[in-house]
């Protein structure tokens, strides 16, 4: 019977705890980096905001919608509604398209949350026309569905079904 070549282990085990620790602080640093700020608290995000705007400078897409989210959590759903309108106002870039489809949704949502049936119905008539497809889904949400009631919004589902379908 041959003997087997027995190996140190302590340098493999010590390659391996460094290869670990480095990647683990490399995914940390690029979360931290991804999210550049915009995990804040409400209160961050609102001087955030006010720095910004005091100094002229153009307030970034995310920005608003991590401050929009913020305040839906604090259930100020008007306020929401109002950050993710301005995240609107911006122009998006091609790769922003998915964050202002998410704000769009998101403004709909906070608006029946409020009970704003105004602004809703007049936001879904605009987006009738350009996405009907979102238009059915914001009214097939929980948070909609109450308000089916209002002919107004009924007829909107109906006209975005069949636009949908075109």
């Amino acid at each position: 019977m041959a003997l087997m070549k027995q190996y140190r282990r302590l340098p493999s085990l010590l390659v391996l705890v460094i290869a670990a620790a480095l990647g683990f602080a490399y995914l940390r640093f690029w979360n931290s980096s991804a999210s550049a700020g915009h995990d804040g608290s409400l209160e961050d995000l609102r001087k955030l905001i006010a720095h910004s705007t005091a100094q002229g400078k153009p307030i970034p897409a995310e920005t608003w919608y991590a401050y929009g989210q913020r305040l839906e959590e604090s259930s100020d759903f008007a306020a929401a509604s109002n950050a993710y309108r301005n995240l609107l106002e911006l122009k998006p870039d091609a790769n922003q398209e998915p964050l202002f489809r998410k704000a769009r949704l998101a403004r709909a949502v906070s608006l029946a949350r409020a009970g704003d049936h105004d602004a809703l119905a007049a936001l879904l008539r605009e987006l009738t026309y350009t996405e009907p497809k979102l238009v059915m889904e914001i009214l097939e949400r929980r948070e909609c569905q109450p308000l089916l009631a209002d002919p107004r919004l009924s007829g909107l589902q109906k006209q975005a079904r069949a636009q949908a379908m075109d």
